[in-house]
């Protein structure tokens, strides 16, 4: 994605997580339809597709015309490439019945990518998949989730027109599957399968099969992968134990454990700055300026962002750590980090 295009996909999905927020607020009922028409087709337009062109975007499509119809189904080369199931706002879309519909209607066109949203959660499944429809699942996401905003983009992002394209989500798919297949053997092996234990028996000769078949019992141990939007070079899985395994292994981390607890609102709250707060960056020889507001948000070029990373993502249109990239002044008028500051307030 252009880098104008990825700075309209940053910016509607804040408007969207806005648009969201009143809704809900109001506690009305919105109807399917004023769902499609006010949060997900702009969504759409917003990932480069032409929803006026019939050959991309084409309404309660049906492959053959015996066909259930699908809300979106979307068009490369005028060959539909993924579908689109909409629910209204104030409906779940957990329920089994659903996840069927849309896989079954991809399944039967030949269509190997789906997505069933509300509006605010995003749901992308592989049809093609030879799982149960529960496993289909690749990844999801929802746009009223400000903790995640980063995520939720380069996650929707893989549904545009130029990544469909190029099908990068399809070098992903692959990724997670393998990792999946990985990951169940992997945690297979540390409930006690015998070639494991044989394994630490012959690399540690002073414990018994006995001893080591109990140590496995006690230890709680799961095997987790990390998230990944774009195509990796390798897939190195992190394994996360009880907490108070993590407190003998993993104490070289604390660092950077304690800078994802401290936001900008803790600094507000802590008395580190006071709101309204002007914060610059320079980016490209240029100036760049943003606001803090009083609710820890970041405010730039007419946009509310809810971290300082989501903020400098907008301008670098890229992943960017808003705490190295954005700095402020003190009260003698200096330039000073926010990393630092957050430090300070991190530090016993």
């Amino acid at each position: 994605m252009s880098v104008p295009d990825r700075v309209i996909l940053d910016t509607t999905v804040c408007k969207l997580r806005e648009q969201l927020k009143k809704i809900r607020d109001r506690a009305s009922q919105i109807s399917e339809e004023d769902t499609k028409r006010v949060l997900i087709t702009p969504l759409l337009q917003a990932l480069q597709w032409d929803v006026f062109d019939i050959d991309e975007v084409r309404n309660e499509f049906r492959s053959q015309p015996q066909d259930n119809p699908v809300d979106y189904a979307l068009f490369l080369n005028r060959t539909p490439c993924l579908f689109l199931e909409a629910k209204a706002i104030n409906h779940s879309i957990d329920e089994r019945k659903w996840v069927s519909q849309i896989v079954g209607y991809a399944a039967t066109a030949g269509v190997e990518w789906c997505v069933l949203t509300n509006g605010d959660e995003y749901r992308f499944y592989n049809a093609h998949a030879p799982v149960d429809a529960d496993k289909k699942l690749f990844k999801k996401v929802a746009i009223s989730n400000a903790e995640q905003h980063r995520e939720t983009v380069d996650t929707l992002d893989l549904i545009s027109r130029e990544r469909m394209g190029d099908k990068q989500i399809n070098t992903l798919w692959q990724a997670h599957d393998v990792d999946s297949k990985v990951k169940t053997v992997l945690n297979e092996l540390f409930q006690g399968d015998e070639s494991l234990i044989r394994l630490i028996a012959k690399r540690e000769p002073s414990l018994t099969q006995r001893d080591i078949r109990s140590s496995l019992q006690r230890v709680d141990i799961k095997v987790t992968f990390p998230v990944i939007s774009h195509p990796p070079a390798s897939s190195t899985p992190k394994v996360e134990s009880t907490p108070e395994l993590q407190n003998n292994v993993e104490s070289g981390s604390q660092e950077s454990r304690s800078n994802k607890r401290v936001t900008m609102k803790d600094l507000l709250v802590a008395g580190f700055l006071v709101a309204p707060v002007k914060l610059e960056a320079e980016y490209k020889k240029q100036t760049i300026t943003a606001q803090v507001e009083s609710d820890g948000s970041i405010s730039f070029n007419g946009t509310s962002y809810p971290s300082p990373s989501a903020a400098g993502d907008a301008v670098t249109t890229g992943a960017c750590n808003g705490w190295t990239f954005w700095s402020y002044r003190d009260q003698n008028g200096d330039l000073k980090s926010l990393h630092e500051l957050r430090k300070r307030l991190k530090t016993p």
